[in-house]
């Protein structure tokens, strides 16, 4: 049966996923169900993730690095 995890936690494994190509360690978070009332939330998540790599590609060289993982 699948597992019953928090929004954040499912954002938080999607992010992850997105960005360093990691899969969840958690069985739990790797068998959640994705229920339609999440979408939303998951959107945000990803939305303000975009935008905090936009600020981290502009800004980084003007700082003198990159500070992209």
């Amino acid at each position: 049966m699948p597992s019953k995890i928090s929004e954040k936690e499912l954002g938080d494994a999607i992010l992850q996923s997105v960005e360093h190509g990691a899969y969840p360690e958690s069985e739990d978070v790797a068998s959640a169900e994705l229920p339609p009332t999440a979408l939303p939330n998951l959107l945000e998540v990803i939305g303000k993730a975009r935008e905090d790599v936009k600020v981290r590609v502009f800004l980084g060289p003007r700082l003198g690095h990159c500070s992209l993982p």
